[in-house]
């Protein structure tokens, strides 16, 4: 949420980067067929912002196609 204090941020991001690094989060992710990559919050926040705008036009296009 907005507002929350850098520190805070950091601290946060610390521990989601040594959560990414178990090798119970790899085994989990390789399980289900997924590549575990971190981002920090300024390469999470362009990816998101990236998928906001890929889906934002891509779903109203597909909901126009005749099915």
């Amino acid at each position: 949420p907005a507002g929350i204090p850098d520190p805070v941020i950091e601290r946060l991001e610390t521990a989601f980067r040594s959560g990414f690094e178990t090798a119970e989060w790899e085994k989990l992710c390789s399980e289900r067929g997924m590549e575990p990559v971190f981002m920090d919050r300024k390469q999470f926040k362009e990816f998101a912002l990236s998928q906001a705008r890929f889906f934002g036009e891509e779903v109203p296009e597909l909901l126009r196609l005749k099915r």
